[in-house]
């Protein structure tokens, strides 16, 4: 049985057609030479078209919330305009939100995830407590709204993790989401603080890994899950307060630039702080699809419905000989094994 929340919880979903040929046509007016890797193999701005790859996946991310979350307020589908030709825009509990509805012009046009995410707390709709997911974050089994959120705190895995870079490391956001909070809280006293959140039965082997990080002053980086979040709107605002020139910067980036902060700056605040449950390591996992034997792992955890979440994300660009056409055919015959009928979202008669 579905439980009601005690408050009202939303999702968010940022969405884009990367074949859409208006949609194209702008990004090429704005594009740089300098968005692609320099020299050393090392990607600082990120406009590979892989970026704006759709799966069509969101069909099924939709069907899944039908199923398995009804109990959820409203879903904020962000985009820079266009939508899907089978979405139901009708759906009462859906909200178009298209970029200029909350981001300030200065940041338009924006093909930047990064600036997308950073700006949450301005629509103005969203509520206090949200979820947010990528395109590609699926639930897979009956949620509760104490998945996401218990006694009005999102719900984490409190882990750290050394972040590891080399020349060409080109995922620089958990050093700096790192780096920034570790500017402005101290570790030692944040863990001293609440060790019964850095140290809990319900994540052993994240606690196991905090033991060992003990001698650490800082912060060295956190361990993401990299499936639909929890999120406070209110911790965004504190972030802008905190550090407004840095959030400004990033928000002023035209496409990704992968040394600014994301959306994960929020969960590492929100756990520096203390302001957080204690969550599920189990809950669910995430696939990072780049071959077929990748893509058969991740059906067969679709199938199982063996966790709560998943994320099945796209890298057959960067994966060996991968043929991609099979790859996504063996992800999405997963999907609608387990979630085969058409969801309210979904127009009637719609391919």
């Amino acid at each position: 049985m579905h439980k009601s929340p005690s408050h009202p919880i939303d999702f968010v979903i940022p969405w884009v057609d990367g074949d859409d040929p208006a949609w194209r046509k702008l990004r090429s007016e704005y594009e740089q030479p300098n968005t692609h890797a320099n020299d050393t193999g090392m990607r600082i701005v990120d406009a590979r078209d892989e970026r704006y790859c759709d799966w069509g996946t969101l069909r099924y991310v939709l069907r899944s919330i039908d199923r398995f979350a009804p109990w959820v307020r409203t879903v904020h589908l962000i985009t820079q305009g266009h939508l899907p030709s089978w979405l139901n825009v009708e759906h009462p509990k859906l909200n178009i939100v298209r970029h200029e509805d909350y981001m300030p012009a200065r940041y338009l046009p924006t093909f930047a995830t990064n600036a997308i995410e950073l700006n949450l707390h301005r629509i103005e709709a969203l509520a206090e407590h949200f979820v947010y997911f990528n395109d590609d974050m699926v639930l897979l089994r009956d949620m509760v709204p104490g998945d996401f959120f218990m006694h009005g705190l999102p719900r984490y895995v409190a882990s750290l993790e050394p972040t590891r870079v080399n020349p060409k490391t080109w995922f620089y956001m958990p050093v700096t989401n790192a780096s920034i909070v570790s500017k402005h809280f101290s570790k030692h006293r944040c863990v001293a603080r609440h060790p019964l959140k850095w140290f809990n039965p319900r994540y052993p082997r994240a606690s196991l890994k905090n033991v060992f990080l003990i001698p650490f002053k800082n912060f060295v980086g956190f361990d993401e899950l990299h499936l639909p979040d929890p999120y406070l709107k209110s911790t965004l605002r504190e972030i802008w307060d905190r550090e407004p020139a840095l959030l400004e910067q990033a928000s002023m980036h035209r496409f990704r630039v992968n040394t600014d902060p994301n959306i994960w700056l929020v969960q590492d605040w929100q756990m520096a702080t203390g302001r957080f449950s204690p969550g599920n390591e189990r809950i669910g996992k995430a696939f990072f699809v780049y071959n077929e034997h990748d893509a058969r792992e991740a059906a067969a955890y679709v199938r199982s419905q063996k966790g709560k979440l998943t994320c099945l994300n796209d890298h057959l660009s960067d994966g060996d000989d991968a043929d991609p056409v099979l790859c996504r055919a063996i992800v999405m015959d997963a999907l609608n094994d387990i979630l085969p009928e058409r969801s309210a979202y979904e127009l009637l008669g719609a391919d």
